[in-house]
């Protein structure tokens, strides 16, 4: 695993999930649904890079109207 204050460092999914604000079983479910942030898969072990879930988050903020 990368080191955690490297912005590509390597996350578990319950690291990633301590990211976005969400549990690693919301995170299981996006996997299955081919949906949310990209991951890697290497044999049974999911690791996220921590320089995805940044984008993945930022792609989806919403300003405020005034």
């Amino acid at each position: 695993m990368g080191s955690p204050h490297t912005i590509d460092a390597s996350l578990r999914p319950s690291e990633a999930g301590a990211v976005l604000g969400l549990s690693p079983k919301t995170l299981a479910n996006w996997r299955s649904q081919g949906t949310g942030p990209a991951y890697a898969r290497v044999g049974d072990r999911i690791t996220y890079r921590l320089s995805d879930l940044l984008a993945y988050r930022s792609a989806r903020m919403v300003r405020g109207e005034r």
